[in-house]
C-alpha cells in the first residue's frame, strides 16, 4: 500500500512538473508575441515618422496618397496611445503630444510656431528613441521586458536621451 502511494505521488509529481514546463513554455511564447507586437508597432511608427516635419504636413495634406497616410498616422498614434506603455511613460507622453498636435493641425489647418517646434522636436525624439531601442534590444523577449517590465538601465537611458536638445 505504501509503495502504491509513493508511486502515485511520483506520478503526480511528474505530471505536475510536465504541466509546469508546459506553462513556462506557453508563457514565454506569449511574451515573445507581445514583444514582437511592441517591436513591430515601434518600427511602423518610426517608418511613418521618416521625413516627417511640420513643414511637410501641408504638402502631405494636398496629395491624396499622403493625406491618407496622414490620417492613418493620426489613427495609428491614437491607437498606440490606448496601448499600455506602462513601462515607457515618456514614449507614451511623446506620442500623445504628437497625436494632439496632429489633431489641432487637422482641425485648424496650421500650428503656431511653438506647436511647430514641439511637433518637430517630439517626432525627432521618438525616432531617436526607437532607433536607440533597435540598437540595444535584440530579441522579442527584450522588447517585452522593455515595455512591460523595464529595468533601470533602459529607463535611465530613455531619460538621458530625452534631455538632449532636439
Amino acid at each position: 500500500m505504501k509503495k502504491q502511494l509513493i508511486g502515485l505521488g511520483l506520478v503526480a509529481l511528474a505530471a505536475l512538473l510536465a504541466l509546469q514546463m508546459y506553462h513556462y513554455k506557453a508563457e514565454r511564447e506569449l511574451k515573445k508575441e507581445i514583444g514582437r507586437a511592441y517591436h513591430v508597432n515601434m518600427v511602423n511608427i518610426s517608418i511613418a515618422f521618416e521625413g516627417l516635419e511640420y513643414e511637410r504636413l501641408k504638402e502631405m495634406e494636398t496629395d491624396n496618397s499622403t493625406y491618407t497616410s496622414l490620417n492613418k498616422l493620426y489613427f495609428t498614434l491614437m491607437y498606440t496611445d490606448f496601448q499600455t506603455f506602462k513601462g515607457q511613460p515618456e514614449i507614451k507622453s511623446l506620442l500623445s503630444d504628437i497625436s494632439n498636435l496632429l489633431s489641432v493641425y487637422k482641425s485648424k489647418g496650421e500650428l503656431t510656431e511653438e506647436q511647430q517646434a514641439a511637433f518637430n522636436s517630439n517626432v525627432r525624439k521618438v525616432k531617436f528613441l526607437i532607433n536607440d531601442f533597435e540598437d540595444i534590444l535584440g530579441t522579442e523577449i527584450d522588447w517585452y521586458y522593455a515595455f512591460m517590465e523595464p529595468n533601470e538601465k533602459i529607463q535611465s537611458r530613455v531619460k538621458e536621451r530625452l534631455v538632449m536638445d532636439f
